[in-house]
């Protein structure tokens, strides 16, 4: 784009030497360069803009974290059952990113993450041999933390695939159980959810306004992908 600083555009002939317009920039840089015709004098200015979009992605889902050994006992009928103490951790979280248009080609350019919450739920199977009086968000550093991280990402082909910054946030429980097959004393229990935010960037998506997606692994973790384009 060319702009003359007077409103008068000039001509490349009054340029005395057309390799004066050579040159390379990146987006958002510009150029000046002066001429002389007849007694005016004045500028010109080449500025590159490259075309953009922006795009915002939303993840919402769960990871179970199911690694602590099961306990035997005898349940109500005589037969023994496994208890299954269990924790799981509700997921939101949101991104925005940019493509840039380089080369003739669409390319990622940068992302951030704009939103991140978890919730740990006790999710212990049967449900009726404990209560858990106490379940709270037990890591050092606060979810919110991933907030401002950069979000990578690669485009290609028409599909999108992000990867997030690794986040493993652990929950804490305190439980009672008033079945004579288990301690008077209370539980006390740590988990993690280790491996959501490395799960989520796997696979890569359609790149379309409104796409949507859940992926399920299993019964240990799902998710529903969702992008918006905002300009």
């Amino acid at each position: 784009m060319r702009h003359g600083t007077s409103g008068f555009s000039a001509p490349l002939d009054l340029f005395e030497d057309e390799a004066e317009i050579t040159m390379a920039l990146v987006n958002g840089q510009e150029k000046v360069f002066e001429y002389r015709h007849g007694a005016e004098i004045g500028r010109v200015v080449w500025r590159l803009k490259t075309p953009e979009q922006v795009w915002e992605v939303s993840v919402t889902g769960f990871e179970l974290d199911d690694t602590q050994k099961p306990s035997q006992f005898d349940d109500a009928h005589g037969k023994v059952s496994m208890l299954h103490k269990r924790m799981r951790f509700d997921w939101d979280i949101t991104g925005r990113f940019t493509l840039a248009y380089n080369e003739r080609v669409w390319r990622f350019k940068s992302g951030t993450v704009r939103s991140a919450k978890v919730s740990p739920v006790a999710d212990f199977k049967p449900s009726n041999i404990y209560q858990c009086s106490e379940v709270k968000y037990a890591s050092r550093y606060p979810i919110s933390s991933m907030v401002g991280e950069p979000l990578m990402g690669h485009f290609s082909g028409g599909k999108i695939k992000l990867e997030w910054p690794p986040c493993m946030p652990e929950g804490y429980a305190k439980c009672t159980s008033g079945h004579p097959a288990f301690p008077k004393i209370p539980y006390e229990g740590w988990f993690q959810s280790a491996d959501f935010t490395q799960q989520i960037g796997i696979e890569s998506f359609p790149l379309k306004d409104g796409f949507s997606k859940t992926v399920t692994k299993k019964d240990w973790l799902r998710y529903t992908i969702v992008l918006k384009r905002l300009q």
